[in-house]
């Protein structure tokens, strides 16, 4: 960064103190010079003595507490009870084929849409000696189309990716040919 951009920046060496106390680590000093040389620290990464390293295991006052499932369960109904807010301009709907759908206009950018079709399967659904598989499978179904040279040659973008969990292929096309 130019010198004139970092000047109103604050390092993490002045949110740290607090934090991360330099008591376990080894002091090192810097090699400027002047009124303004700060001391680095190297910090061990784990220890027992290391309050900014999260600890593995249940702290007492946690274990002390009693578990009680009906206070958890009727607070977990009340959230899972209340309705998610929807865009009002949103439509939903499902095709004979069972593929449920959502439309969301926009205005920006003008006279263009996006698509998304995301299927819940991906390379965590693979067996043993069927690993990659699912990449495959996203690459045949999305340039394996007929038609996609034709959509391509209006200016649209597409791409897909597969994910442990997901398959996901979408398109950024305008709405009107030239």
């Amino acid at each position: 960064f130019p010198r004139s951009r970092r000047r109103g920046r604050p390092g993490l060496a002045r949110f740290a103190p607090c934090a991360l106390p330099h008591t376990s680590g080894l002091s090192l000093h810097s090699r400027r010079s002047g009124p303004k040389t700060r001391r680095s620290h190297i910090l061990r990464a784990a220890g027992p003595d290391e309050p900014h390293v999260a600890s593995p295991t249940w702290s007492e006052a946690a274990l002390d507490k009693p578990y009680d499932p009906t206070i958890r369960n009727e607070a977990l109904e009340d959230v899972l009870d209340t309705p998610l807010p929807s865009h009002p301009k949103l439509i939903r709907g499902q095709l004979k084929n069972g593929l449920r759908y959502l439309i969301l206009p926009n205005k920006v950018p003008a006279d263009r849409f996006e698509a998304h079709m995301e299927v819940h399967v991906g390379s965590i659904d693979e067996e043993e000696d069927e690993q990659g598989i699912a990449h495959m499978i996203e690459h045949v179904a999305f340039l394996g189309s007929k038609k996609r040279e034709k959509l391509l040659g209006t200016g649209a973008r597409s791409n897909a990716y597969t994910d442990f969990h997901h398959t996901v292929f979408h398109i950024h096309s305008p709405t009107k040919t030239k």
